[in-house]
């Protein structure tokens, strides 16, 4: 009995005593890391900033070119016909396809034997009816005698003196000399009109006739295109017809270039058809080049041919105090990065012109202003960047701008 009771006052003991045990031992704990503890200062995390290209903004005024494609036509063109019949006795040796006539050359000439015998029997009746007029003049004089001395000899009244004086008569006679003159008028140009010349200088195109052959006055001869000047249709984008000035008398510039061989020609845009492309919505700008063949310059330049297929640029209308930008740095359509500082400044901006390789801006740029042109995987308003190259001024885009004071 006694044992037990000894075996139960020890285990309270050890239940009262383990627990005081324990916190002591964590209070003792606490205090010796606390006194062996180093004292770490925060460091503030660091990354290298990105380098970026830039390049300096530039403001000037600027006159976009205005691209196109389309094809050379005829500003003239006829299809030549005869004004009278006959058969063909002579053809002009440039007289063919492919051959350049002069304005007055005769192209072809028709047998005028039936023509000058109709010339020679018009004159003969103008002729006759002149002298058939003098004849009923006379006879006018004599019945003006007769009618003064009927008057003085008797009392009675003349009932008609119009037809006493012969009036009719000489009315008759003055509208058969007017007939007369105009078919010999008539036969003279009919006779004139058996030689057939060129209205213009032309380019021949189409013959459809040749020596002997026999025309008629609804006959188409030829095709003539003329070669004082040449028309390109060139097809630009509708939104683009608004940088045109088209109104005035100082029609703007243009160059034309060939598809198919290293060549150019200087030409002025004359106004648009008004008329939409059926596939798609394009205008269709009449741009002309005079001397198309070179026939007036001294240097040997080369002949637009007749249908090439050509590139048009246009100048248009002058964009003041713009910047000058390339197509890449245009983010989002309207926004670009800007170095400033150290930091990276997302502006946006306006834009005037958007072409294949350049930006015009209007505003939200100022002169000297670094515009970065490299890419960044995550840009964020603010952040650090350095520059690490600035690029020169830009080469020339030859479908682009112009500087207005070329």
């Amino acid at each position: 009995m006694g044992d037990k009771r000894r075996k139960q006052a020890a285990i309270a003991v050890v239940k009262a005593v383990v627990p005081v045990a324990l916190i002591a031992s964590g209070i003792a704990a606490a205090l010796f890391f606390s006194a062996t503890r180093q004292s770490v200062e925060p460091r503030e995390e660091t990354s290298p900033a990105p380098a970026v290209e830039v390049v300096s903004v530039e403001k000037r005024d600027v006159s976009p070119l205005i691209t196109g494609m389309g094809t050379v036509r005829a500003s003239r063109r006829i299809t030549l016909q005869a004004r009278v019949s006959g058969k063909v006795t002579s053809v002009a040796g440039d007289f063919q396809p492919g051959g350049r006539v002069e304005k007055g050359e005769t192209l072809i000439r028709l047998d005028d034997s039936d023509y000058r015998i109709q010339l020679e029997k018009s004159r003969r009746s103008w002729q006759q009816e002149k002298a058939d007029l003098e004849i009923e003049q006379g006879k006018q004089e004599v019945a003006r005698k007769d009618l003064a001395s009927f008057k003085e000899s008797s009392q009675r009244e003349v009932s008609s003196e119009t037809l006493v004086l012969r009036q009719p008569q000489l009315l008759q006679a003055r509208a058969a000399v007017g007939k007369a003159k105009a078919d010999l008028k008539q036969a003279r140009l009919d006779l004139e009109r058996t030689r057939i010349e060129a209205p213009f200088n032309a380019l021949v195109t189409e013959r459809n006739v040749n020596l002997g052959s026999e025309v008629n006055t609804q006959q188409d001869l030829a095709t003539l295109v003329c070669t004082d000047t040449y028309w390109i249709e060139a097809k630009i984008p509708l939104d683009r017809l608004e940088h045109l000035a088209l109104e005035g008398e100082d029609k703007p510039r243009a160059t034309v270039y060939s598809q198919a061989r290293d060549a150019e020609w200087e030409g002025r845009a004359l106004r648009t058809t008004g008329v939409l492309g059926e596939e798609s919505s394009m205008a269709t700008v009449i741009v002309a080049v005079e001397d198309p063949l070179g026939l007036e310059r001294e240097t040997g330049a080369p002949a637009l041919a007749f249908k090439e297929y050509v590139r048009v640029a246009i100048q248009g209308k002058e964009l003041a105090d713009v910047a000058v930008i390339p197509r890449n740095c245009l983010r989002q359509g309207d926004r670009v990065w800007v170095a400033s500082e150290g930091r990276l400044d997302i502006r946006r901006v306006s834009t005037a012109w958007t072409s294949r390789d350049r930006v015009l801006v209007q505003g939200g740029l100022e002169a000297g202003e670094k515009v970065i042109v490299s890419e960044l995987a995550t840009p964020v308003q603010g952040m650090r960047v350095r520059v690490s190259a600035e690029r020169d001024r830009f080469g020339e885009d030859p479908a682009g701008e112009r500087e207005a004071n070329e």
